[in-house]
């Protein structure tokens, strides 16, 4: 390796060995409390955990590379797979998962908030192990058909192995053709459930306004024995605010989740379309950008549930002995 390939690497291998740190951190705080974390925390603990396993694997060949002076365009080999082969397996494994959680956590808020459904333990660990099943078989599929060695190839970049985009050989055709059936309709669906979601909150917002308007309006003319009436109605209605506002917190923890992925794979997006439609690689430099950003995703994410999600939050607090012996658990939302 001359110094720019050198410094490539150890540039990617470095976030990629932070990355995998915190989201070590997530998984070994909450681990034991599992079982008892909230439908929408338990999504977000399996996306730290499938973040990890890509980072810690980008990490390790990354050091390899820079210690053993491999690379992954050589014929090195474990437990019979060409390396290349397997880290192309956990990149498409670590993307289809992250993809899946995403949409996970917006059909819980659009769930909830737009169908007024109420969301169970059971159907999270449903749909996480439909999520890592799918993911699986999605990456390694060309394992299984014994397409491996065509499908996935280093990339210009030379820090990470993938799909091969740009070929047109009849095995790779209908993998990469089911990678973007993949990616397609979880993007779509997201998309129209944040805007219904966004009208759904409009609508509440001028609703609450014109009940407002009017019982300030009615209370001009209702007599004083009505102050028991009063006092129930505004319980009630203290008691639907703060149910609310732990929804709308939960509702900015998804969308910022999910935008931030959305944000991280957009340039591999991009290349991911050039790619195909053109049967030409980018440059190198724009490879290492697109794969770059997200890998920082990857250890952004964790950063995220941490300052958003308080149970998970709580959690690393207590592990590491920083929060007051005398606190009290809070009540846990849907």
């Amino acid at each position: 390796m001359d110094f720019a390939e050198n410094a490539v690497t150890v540039t990617f291998t470095a976030t990629a060995a932070v990355a995998a740190v915190l989201n070590l951190i997530v998984l070994v705080s909450s681990l034991l409390k599992l079982p008892k974390l909230t439908p929408s925390s338990f999504l977000q603990y399996f996306l730290c955990f499938c973040d990890g396993v890509v980072a810690a694997a980008d990490a390790v060949i990354g050091c390899s590379s820079l210690l053993k002076h491999l690379s992954l365009d050589r014929a090195g080999t474990f437990l019979g797979l060409r390396i290349c082969s397997i880290h192309g397996t956990l990149q498409i494994f670590g993307g289809s998962s992250s993809l899946f959680l995403c949409l996970g956590l917006t059909i819980f808020r659009f769930m909830v908030i737009c169908r007024e459904a109420i969301l169970t333990q059971r159907f999270a660990y449903f749909y996480v192990a439909a999520t890592l099943s799918g993911s699986v078989l999605i990456s390694t599929l060309p394992l299984m058909l014994g397409s491996a060695e065509s499908t996935y190839m280093v990339q210009p970049s030379g820090v990470y192995c993938i799909t091969d985009w740009t070929s047109k050989n009849a095995q790779a055709i209908p993998l990469v053709t089911m990678n973007l059936i993949t990616l397609t309709p979880p993007v779509v669906f997201i998309g129209y459930a944040y805007t219904a979601i966004y009208f759904q909150f409009r609508n509440s917002y001028l609703e609450l306004q014109k009940t407002t308007s009017s019982k300030a309006i009615s209370c001009e003319t209702v007599a004083s024995n009505s102050s028991t009436a009063n006092g129930k109605s505004s319980l009630e209605q203290m008691l639907l605010q703060t149910a609310n506002e732990e929804q709308r917190a939960l509702l900015v923890q998804s969308v910022v989740i999910v935008f931030a992925f959305l944000a991280g794979w957009l340039p591999y997006t991009v290349l991911i379309v050039y790619e195909i439609i053109t049967s030409h690689h980018f440059s190198a430099a724009f490879d290492y950008f697109a794969i770059y950003c997200t890998l920082l995703n990857g250890a952004i994410n964790p950063l995220i549930v941490l300052r958003f999600n308080k149970e998970i939050r709580r959690n690393v607090t207590n592990f590491f002995g920083c929060s007051p012996k005398s606190q009290r658990s809070l009540p846990r939302p849907l």
